[in-house]
């Protein structure tokens, strides 16, 4: 694809919750952000959806965690 854009499930999901957004939609971000079958992981966040195919246990950025962002 060379469109620029990812259909893939990546923390970037998470920046609207750095600015205004509309009701409800910080609410689903949250969800996703604490759902351990999504992105909720015991140290912080998962760089990578869980579901997507890139997702890697033992990688950082793909993987349970990305400092970064915890």
């Amino acid at each position: 694809d060379t469109s620029g854009s990812s259909s893939s499930r990546t923390t970037e999901g998470l920046l609207p919750l750095l600015v205004e957004t509309a009701p409800g939609r910080a609410a689903k971000v949250v969800d996703q952000l604490l759902d351990p079958t999504a992105h909720g992981a015991p140290f912080g966040p998962t760089g990578v959806h869980r579901a997507e195919p890139s997702f890697d246990p033992r990688a950082y950025w793909r993987g349970p965690v990305w400092p970064q962002i915890a």
